[in-house]
């Protein structure tokens, strides 16, 4: 996956499809705001050459928008956060963790089982991400 081309000087709200995120884009605008007029990045991505040319960098988009939710969790408390099945994702995603079992990494916390692990590594200079179609967790039935 890469750029598909410089990113703007402005950080911003933007769509991607159905998802709203936050940060650079290297098309459309970007708002300082959440509204319902975000402007859809998803009809820029294209493939070339056999890479997935995408029009923000997911992984600065989520550091981005991770933050500013901590921000106001911080601030607010989980008043700060969306109301709706939204904020409740972020509340509990703020409370899950990683843990290395000895044998692989698993997420821990209530949750955890819609959660996927994610992996980034630079392959002969292209980023290559791998999502774990299956969550490893430990919630179970208990929900811990």
């Amino acid at each position: 996956m890469t750029l598909a081309g410089g990113l703007s000087s402005d950080s911003g709200y933007f769509r991607f499809g159905k998802n709203v995120s936050y940060g650079q884009t290297s098309s459309g605008s970007r708002s300082s705001v959440l509204t319902d007029a975000l402007h859809d990045t998803a009809p820029a991505v294209r493939a070339e050459a056999g890479a997935l040319r995408v029009p923000f960098s997911p992984s600065q988009a989520y550091r981005m928008l991770l933050d500013r939710a901590c921000r106001a969790l911080a601030r607010w408390g989980d008043a700060g956060l969306p109301s709706g099945r939204g904020g409740a994702r972020w509340r509990q995603r703020s409370r899950m963790t990683f843990v290395h079992d000895g044998e692989r990494w698993r997420i821990q916390g209530q949750g955890g089982e819609r959660a996927r692990i994610a992996r980034a590594e630079i392959r002969a200079d292209q980023l290559i991400y791998r999502i774990e179609l299956t969550s490893p967790s430990d919630t179970g039935a208990s929900g811990t």
